[in-house]
């Protein structure tokens, strides 16, 4: 009998629970270069990599989803949404991709609570939470008013 045969219908189906995250995709989740990473890494300040083999490494996405939850929980004044291996961070040149104003502008509007916060990851390094820029640009789209505050179009009205 081999070990296939003791699987459950709903065991079969379920998302596996350890996913990686490799080398070169890690950059575009935490926002940081990867010769940074390297550098937090060895001070302890990120998760350590997993190597797989001598020229293969991986992150474990719960850890780098915790390291990112860690980040966003200091923001003072704000119920921090629950993070997931979806979430990432946006630098200033990935968010204004997304939304073509200013940083100027983008400063305004977030004075104003008319645009999510952003955090720091350090001394020099602001970024802002993509599923937050995603809801203000749905929300935009939806409202279409520019004196409207910043609302959250989540089911949940605790985040």
């Amino acid at each position: 009998m081999s070990n296939t045969d003791n699987i459950l219908p709903s065991e079969a189906l379920s998302p596996p629970t350890a996913l990686f995250i490799p080398a070169n995709l890690i950059s575009s989740f935490v926002v940081y270069s990867y010769p940074n990473i390297l550098r937090l890494e060895a001070q302890g300040l990120f998760p350590a990599r997993i190597r797989l083999s001598p020229r293969t490494s991986v992150w474990s996405a719960d850890e780098v989803v915790g390291w990112m939850q860690s980040k966003i929980d200091t923001r003072a004044g704000y119920t921090s949404p629950i993070l997931t291996i979806h979430d990432r961070f946006l630098d200033l040149k990935r968010l204004r991709r997304l939304v073509p104003y200013s940083r100027t502008h983008l400063d305004r509007l977030e004075a104003a609570k008319r645009f999510p916060r952003r955090l720091s990851l350090g001394e020099k390094r602001t970024v802002w939470l993509e599923r937050e820029v995603r809801e203000w640009i749905a929300c935009k789209a939806h409202h279409d008013s520019p004196q409207r505050p910043f609302c959250h179009c989540s089911p949940h009205p605790e985040t």
